[in-house]
């Protein structure tokens, strides 16, 4: 079953969080450094966006929409998730060690998903950083050159970077400036995309986990109460769900003598000795079931705790970063480029799978709640 462990090392690699507690001093110097430039970038895009992107409301909105994408969605998510860098090991640790991994069928379904939705955000980001690249090679026209000197006031309009910043006391445009800032942004991109696409898939892959344990539980729920039987017909009861952990049973006793007058048919106490067998059977397949679902309910406990503070500014952020795609979409008033018509299609369809798979979040929780009341219909 797909953990978080993957995100956790990934982001850790990344030099943006300590999930290890690690002392090493090269380590410390190199979170430094890594927090150094990312808060170095997104002061220097808020300055430019809020002092100069303003005189020119389409250039204002894209701006303002990095400015969303940067600074909440990426760089305070790795903020937060670093300073909670305990509890986020704990879940790991939690979804790895006490939940069930024996229905591989399950197991392998839900991790496919997670998998297809990681690379499905990491490939629309890279196109989009790709659109990005291509407004900086390709010529513009005369109009957007008059935009940019009307906006920017740089000496070279024509000269794009990646995403506008201002630096004090310097032109960005001019050479050496402007190499050296490319060179810088290029870096950020590199982290930008891995790290958007952590921050972005955590939750939802944490509620693929949850789905999956929760139809594994419903699987059990539905099978409470009937004979449990391996392929070979042997029957067998759980020690352990997590595990697999199962123990054969004895075959059905039957009389030595003669206690009916049909020979081999079975005795009364031996019904009442099979009998008891097959309740403390159920008894302790019921335990598990409940342990799981126990366990469930803690690990819900925990994910609520961890991300409550955050869910709520982030599905804002959501909404007015997919506000701003759909306006610059439709917005008639302004000519774009082949290039940045490109970069604002994959733009819009990074945010909206970003806010579908959000949004899906709630949804598969409800899910889970009905199945499990659907399979308690259908046991028997």
């Amino acid at each position: 079953m797909s953990s978080i462990r993957f995100h956790c090392d990934l982001l850790e690699k990344l030099g943006v969080s300590n999930f290890s507690r690690s002392n090493d001093r090269f380590k410390n110097i190199y979170m430094f450094c890594q927090y150094s430039a990312i808060s170095f970038f997104v002061a220097c895009h808020a300055w430019s966006t809020f002092t100069r992107a303003t005189r020119y409301l389409p250039e204002f909105f894209q701006a303002f929409f990095e400015d969303l994408v940067t600074s909440f969605i990426v760089f305070f998510q790795i903020v937060y998730i670093n300073y909670h860098s305990r509890q986020m090991m704990e879940l790991a640790s939690l979804m790895e060690t006490e939940f069930c991994t024996s229905n591989n069928k399950v197991v392998r379904k839900y991790e496919a998903r997670s998998k297809n939705m990681m690379v499905l955000i990491c490939l629309t980001v890279t196109l989009a950083l790709a659109g990005t690249y291509c407004q900086t090679i390709f010529p513009l026209s005369s109009d957007e050159i008059e935009i940019r000197t009307n906006v920017y006031r740089t000496k070279h309009p024509d000269r794009i970077p990646l995403s506008n910043i201002k630096i004090p006391f310097i032109d960005e445009t001019e050479s050496w400036y402007y190499e050296v800032i490319m060179v810088y942004q290029f870096y950020l991109a590199f982290y930008y995309t891995f790290g958007f696409t952590v921050v972005v898939t955590l939750i939802p892959n944490i509620i693929f986990f949850m789905k999956g344990q929760y139809t594994i539980l419903c699987q059990h729920l539905e099978r409470l109460g009937t004979q449990l039987r391996d392929s070979n017909g042997q029957r067998f009861v759980y020690r352990c769900l997590e595990t697999d952990d199962i123990e054969y049973l004895p075959s059905v006793k039957k009389c030595q003598g003669i206690c009916q007058p049909n020979m081999g048919q079975i005795c009364l106490n031996c019904l009442k000795e099979n009998r008891r067998i097959e309740r403390k059977c159920e008894q302790l397949y019921f335990r598990q079931i409940l342990l799981l679902h126990q366990k469930l309910m803690k690990l819900q406990q925990k994910v609520q705790i961890l991300f409550a503070p955050i869910v709520l500014p982030l599905v804002l952020c959501n909404n007015a970063a997919f506000s701003i795609c759909l306006y610059q979409l439709t917005d008639r008033n302004t000519n774009l480029s082949n290039a940045r018509l490109f970069k604002f299609l994959i733009e819009f369809l990074t945010v909206a799978l970003q806010y579908f798979f959000l949004n899906n979040c709630s949804e598969m929780m409800d899910d889970c709640n009905t199945m499990v009341c659907r399979s308690i219909a259908l046991g028997r």
